[in-house]
């Protein structure tokens, strides 16, 4: 809902793992083999989109400032970057 109600285009998503929370009727999937192909996809992106993870953490260190959403019961430790733009889910 939140892509749609931003009016946010979403290119792509990254291909399914253990833990995921994916976009509903969205079909368009990358899948990264390497930490390399990882980090490229991350800086090809206009705007990054992630839970807080450690994606967040590695697109601030490359250089792109993650929009991370994060939800009730976080810790506020994994809210710890003011390069990051965080969002309550």
């Amino acid at each position: 809902d939140y892509f749609h109600q931003k009016r946010i285009d979403v290119s792509f998503q990254m291909y399914f793992r253990e833990r995921f929370v994916p976009i509903h009727s969205f079909e368009k999937f990358k899948k990264a083999k390497t930490l390399l192909e990882y980090c490229e996809l991350i800086v090809s992106c206009k705007e990054f989109y992630c839970l807080s993870s450690g994606g967040a953490t590695l697109a601030i260190a490359l250089g792109v400032k993650p929009n991370v959403f994060w939800g009730d019961g976080q810790k506020n430790m994994f809210r710890h970057s003011k390069l990051a733009n965080y969002i309550q889910a």
